[in-house]
């Protein structure tokens, strides 16, 4: 690990995961993480620039615990809800 590397871990900073990593974490196609999305039983994306995306690591660690089902009632119906509020 290059010491830029260790001052990284030591500011304890969340990585953010591209799709490639998502799919190889959680094991599931880019279709279906793209599907639970919709529904909001899998974590959102983040957009980092135009064209860029990604996800937090912390968010797919979480899911991965607790799947689907468990997403979306510990956090989708709160995501869905401020979705629907920025719609009104």
């Amino acid at each position: 690990m290059s010491k830029k590397e260790k001052r990284i871990d030591e500011l304890n900073v969340p990585n953010n995961l591209r799709i490639k990593d998502v799919v190889d974490a959680v094991e599931l196609s880019r279709n279906t993480i793209y599907r639970l999305m919709e529904k909001y039983q899998f974590p959102q994306k983040i957009k980092l620039s135009q064209g860029l995306v990604a996800w937090r690591e912390t968010e797919v660690n979480q899911f991965r615990l607790i799947g689907p089902d468990g997403w979306y009632e510990k956090y989708g119906q709160h995501q869905q809800a401020e979705m629907l509020a920025q719609q009104a």
